[in-house]
């Protein structure tokens, strides 16, 4: 991991040197790292072609950002490799760096737009809410239980003129209530089981 931060990142010098003379506005920025020139460069004609960078990003790069889609957040471009700063001038938002050469490797950057990161929080609220909504989901029965018996009883399917006798219409009432029965068995294991996953995932 040290070996691949070292890759993109500026390291400090043994002796701590002045801060400089200027300040550097932050850039937000994607990143694809690959082993070769060639890769390096059929990658970046894909970019160029159109092909989502994120994707790319999640099947070829070597950078532990890959997972993220390349997504570096807000950078400090002077905390950046010289190569890389260089790769960033005279970029415009929404454009690509050129092939730049790394120590361990071949980098090609994006400058994101405002309206992408945007997108990505837009996404990542989306994320956060599909998984506390998955969370908190949970059933409920009534106390009295007259609710899900009725439900059982207006989903059951019933046979022709069932109402017409006595043996039809109890036969017919315990069927619903064996659905009902079911029902609730298999919800009551599910919520069984998603506790007991719970508390395995938070020990």
């Amino acid at each position: 991991m040290a070996a691949l931060l070292s890759t993109i990142w500026t390291c400090a010098p043994a002796v701590a040197a002045p801060p400089p003379d200027r300040t550097a506005t932050p850039v937000s920025l994607r990143l694809i790292v690959v082993d070769s020139a060639e890769k390096a460069q059929r990658t970046l004609e894909l970019l160029k072609g159109g092909m989502d960078f994120a994707v790319l990003a999640k099947e070829t790069s070597t950078d532990p950002t890959s997972d993220d889609g390349g997504f570096m957040g807000d950078v400090d471009p002077t905390m950046l490799r010289t190569e890389l700063q260089e790769a960033l001038n005279g970029l415009i938002p929404g454009e690509l760096s050129s092939v730049t050469k790394l120590p361990r490797g071949f980098a090609i950057l994006k400058l994101l737009k405002p309206e992408e990161l945007i997108e990505l929080e837009i996404a990542k609220q989306a994320r956060e809410f599909a998984i506390n909504s998955r969370i908190n989901m949970r059933y409920s029965f009534g106390v009295d239980g007259l609710s899900d018996a009725e439900s059982a009883w207006n989903n059951l399917p019933k046979e022709e003129h069932w109402e017409q006798g006595l043996r039809r219409s109890c036969r017919t009432q315990r069927q619903s209530m064996v659905a009902l029965t079911e029902r609730q068995s298999r919800l009551l294991a599910e919520a069984q089981t998603s506790s007991v996953t719970e508390k395995t995932a938070y020990r």
